[in-house]
């Protein structure tokens, strides 16, 4: 039959008949009935397998036309998870497009309707478990939907996302018959009810804390981690293994590297399969034991072979570990066959040459104090800190980690994020968290101690400023003056009364003192500001917004002084030499620059310009510092590292990865090399580095 148009029609006798093109169909109505009719577009085209797929659509056709049910394949799993989110359990939302509606109804199904005259209902998905992100519920899966073929069964993927009200605020569908969905809602706004472990039972707990300890210790490699997190989720019937082995390679959840940053049922899979078929490189043992075990068994065949070749005498059997992970390998050495040092087929290196090189910033859990410096001693690596370790990592928040500064003397760190609480550790021994200190309804984006260290200033999305006590943690005042954000708070750096400059989303930078309850002085400015400090005598203070400029402000005449023009994007962070005569800025074009503010400086202020680091989509208040003699200077920056350059030469001295998030604040200790570092991966890093 030729093909014919949507809506046209023909005279059969003295009837006529209206068609519509439906699909693949041709709906044709008369006075007397209505009748299906077959439109073959390419008759050669149509093969046996288009004969099934055109059966298996008839009979989802009859299934519309007769109004059954859509029939169920599995039950839904039952409930589990926090009890906040239980409230959605027996709605149903919606979401139209040109082509379908699409309805999620949570802990229950999800199913896929046609928007065309046939209206037929797909079932695109049965409630089956969480997904689990950084220790924190990301997202539902719906598996077990109506197969698409033989091999393909539908299935969706859901995501939070914050949002006032519950409602379904876009759908994809990546791979065929694979769904993705991002769901809005209140719960998503806000990190303490997404977290999974205060919802686990005391015991689930327990192993957690048991399993973290041995992970650290370096008894359990990334990959045994993966799978005893998954048993501890599934036990609590967050995650089901079942998922997780039948999992799609084309599932958005399943692109993951390690639970040690993703914790999900459809990592699972990876983990097992890598263990039991064998790792494309890196570790493949879950435990030192494992790793042990094998390499008792390859000595025993390393003696066997030794008896029957005896040109087999070179070959050398080890087990080794490395940070954590345990790693067997051989290396052969074959004599008069190899120079020293050479590169063996298999892998392997000379007895000489070095097995690992590490770099000296990697992360090592060691033993104890003494054998650690016994073989640090041996390798030639000489310790410059007072630190347990060259590398600490200090873990803890809840959530993005926007700011840390050292205590005056050195002795503590504190630091601040999303969660809207200020953390205190000690620096040296274990780099304990030693004590939370509550106080503000938002994310605090900056932090800073006074001068003689007795109090924290902090700034905070609440609109306020927070004034704590060091040695108490009690929170003294609560300043009240800003109508926006307040993204910076700083403390005067001379001697005399403490005075604190802040900077807010509403254009004003406004004067403190500390003594009294209203602000001292405020100037305005047309757009928001970002960051601000004050000069070493504080008679000016510097402030930095989305402008691109850095505006001095003088106090004695309460106007503006001048502008330092020279970045061309908005300046996210300040921070003033230890001499008080300069200033560093860090901008969004992905420079650094140092700015002389004395008073009778030379026309052309910037002095130096440092460039390597980045900012990113992400649009943080990526922060700077100084060293503490002024000749360094750090930044944060958005590709995960941590940038250190030479003051003098501008360039880069340090480039120190770790983090797996945008790195925000970085800060220099005040008596020693250390460095510390604040990330969107909720961790902080300390690191020494060498003498200046």
């Amino acid at each position: 039959m030729p093909y014919l148009s949507r809506i046209s029609y023909i005279a059969i006798g003295l009837t006529v008949i209206w068609m519509w093109d439906v699909g693949k169909y041709l709906v044709l109505a008369t006075s007397h009935d209505v009748v299906k009719m077959r439109v073959i577009v390419d008759p050669v085209s149509l093969s046996q397998a288009n004969h099934a797929a055109a059966a298996v659509r008839e009979d989802e056709d009859e299934e519309a036309d007769n109004g059954e049910p859509i029939t169920v394949r599995v039950e839904p799993a039952s409930f589990s998870g926090p009890e906040h989110f239980r409230s959605l359990d027996g709605q149903c939302f919606q979401f139209d497009d040109e082509k379908f509606e699409y309805k999620l109804c949570p802990f229950q199904n999800a199913t896929q309707k046609e928007n065309n005259g046939r209206r037929r209902t797909t079932s695109i998905g049965v409630w089956h478990d969480w997904i689990v992100k950084n220790e924190s519920f990301a997202g539902w899966r719906f598996l077990n939907g109506k197969p698409c073929d033989a091999e393909t069964v539908r299935q969706t993927i859901v995501d939070f996302e914050c949002g006032s009200v519950p409602l379904i605020w876009e759908v994809a569908e990546p791979a065929r018959c694979h769904y993705h969905l991002t769901f809005k809602l209140p719960q998503a706004c806000y990190t303490d009810p997404l977290l999974v472990y205060p919802i686990l039972p005391q015991e689930l707990r327990t192993r957690w804390d048991m399993l973290e300890k041995e992970y650290l210790d370096g008894e359990i490699t990334d990959k045994g981690y993966d799978v005893r997190l998954s048993e501890i989720l599934g036990d609590a019937n967050l995650v089901r293994l079942e998922a997780a082995l039948a999992a799609p390679t084309t599932d958005p959840s399943s692109q993951f590297t390690t639970l040690r940053n993703v914790a999900t049922s459809g990592v699972v899979s990876e983990a097992v399969s890598s263990v039991n078929d064998g790792p494309s490189g890196g570790s493949r043992f879950q435990s030192v034991d494992q790793c042990q075990k094998e390499f008792r068994d390859l000595e025993e065949k390393y003696r066997r072979l030794k008896e029957f070749c005896p040109a087999a005498a070179g070959w050398d059997v080890g087990c080794y570990t490395t940070s954590g992970a345990d790693i067997c390998t051989r290396r052969m050495a074959i004599n008069g066959h190899k120079r020293d040092g050479d590169v063996l087929d298999d892998g392997g290196y000379d007895e000489d040459f070095p097995q690992f090189k590490k770099p000296r910033n990697e992360l090592v859990v060691a033993e104890d104090t003494a054998a650690r410096e016994r073989k640090m001693a041996v390798a030639g690596i000489p310790r410059t800190s007072s630190m347990q370790a060259p590398i600490m990592l200090l873990t803890g928040h809840g959530g993005e980690i926007f700011c840390c500064k050292f205590h005056p003397d050195g002795s503590a760190l504190a630091s601040a994020g999303f969660d809207r609480q200020i953390y205190l550790w000690n620096v040296f021994g274990e780099c304990e968290n030693y004590a939370i200190l509550p106080g503000h309804t938002g994310a605090i984006l900056d932090l800073h101690f006074t001068r003689d260290g007795r109090k924290i200033i902090t700034s905070s999305t609440d609109k306020t400023i927070g004034v704590f006590d060091f040695m108490t943690g009690a929170r003294i005042k609560r300043i009240k003056g800003h109508k926006q954000i307040v993204n910076s708070a700083c403390t005067s750096p001379n001697a005399g009364p403490d005075m604190i400059c802040s900077a807010s989303d509403d254009g004003k930078v406004m004067m403190w003192d500390l003594r009294t309850r209203n602000f001292v002085k405020s100037f305005e400015s047309k757009y928001p500001v970002l960051s601000c400090c004050f000069n070493g005598v504080t008679d000016v203070i510097v402030s930095g917004g989305v402008d691109n400029n850095l505006k001095v402000w003088d106090l004695k005449n309460d106007q503006l002084h001048y502008s330092l023009v020279g970045h061309s994007d908005s300046v996210t962070g300040i921070a003033l030499d230890p001499t008080g005569s300069y200033v560093l800025s860090n901008s969004m074009d992905n420079t650094a620059r140092i700015w002389d503010i004395r008073p009778f400086a030379p026309p052309q202020r910037c002095t130096r310009l440092f460039s390597g680091h980045q900012h990113n989509f992400e649009k943080n208040l990526l922060r700077c510092a100084w060293s503490k003699d002024g000749s360094r200077v750090a930044c944060g920056s958005g590709d995960r590292f941590v940038y250190i350059w030479e003051t003098v030469s501008a360039k880069i001295e340090y480039k120190l990865p770790g983090h797996n998030g945008s790195v925000n604040d970085v800060c220099f200790h005040p008596r020693e090399p250390i460095v510390a570092s604040a990330s969107s991966d909720r961790q902080i890093y300390l690191g020494e580095i060498e003498l200046s």
